[in-house]
């Protein structure tokens, strides 16, 4: 399944209760912890309806998923790059005491502490300053290998390659 499928509710509710499922194995998986955290933001952002969750349940969810973030992975580059994402987009939904700012803050620490990451470099590019042929490169880049620079999940994928 592609984001479109999702983009047309079809079986949204099968891939949140998918990654529930595997989660109660596995609570504490960065790469479902992440993957989780992208897939209830963008039901969000994009106002996908869902059959058994309605925005609340899924709000809920993501800002579970955050408070797990901050427990445990508060200091992964990784995580901080998906969250810092999100907040930049729509902050709103991870609950009080978040903004842009915050997510901008995570970007460039993942920029920082992966400099060679051509994602997190992209990610940061207006505030690098970077001219129309670094920044072509770095989408070159980007295309031609993303699960180097990113690799959690398709759907990171594909979602990143449609803004690129």
């Amino acid at each position: 399944m592609n984001l479109k499928a999702i983009d047309r509710n079809e079986n949204a509710d099968d891939l949140i209760n998918e990654i529930k499922v595997q989660l109660v194995k596995n609570p504490l998986d960065k790469g479902l912890l992440i993957r989780e955290c992208f897939l209830l933001w963008y039901i969000l952002v994009e106002g996908i309806n869902c059959e058994s969750f309605d925005e609340e349940s899924i709000e809920a969810l993501l800002k579970t998923n955050y408070e797990t973030y901050q427990m445990h992975y508060a200091n992964d580059t990784d995580y901080n790059f998906i969250i810092g994402w999100a907040l930049n987009v729509a902050f709103w939904y991870f609950g009080v005491g978040l903004d842009e700012e915050d997510g901008n803050k995570l970007l460039m620490n993942a920029y920082k502490n992966k400099r060679d990451n051509s994602l997190f470099q992209w990610a940061v590019r207006d505030e690098l300053r970077l001219d129309k042929n670094n920044i072509e490169k770095l989408n070159n880049d980007i295309r031609s290998d993303f699960f180097r620079w990113y690799p959690y999940d398709s759907f990171i994928r594909e979602y990143f390659l449609d803004l690129i």
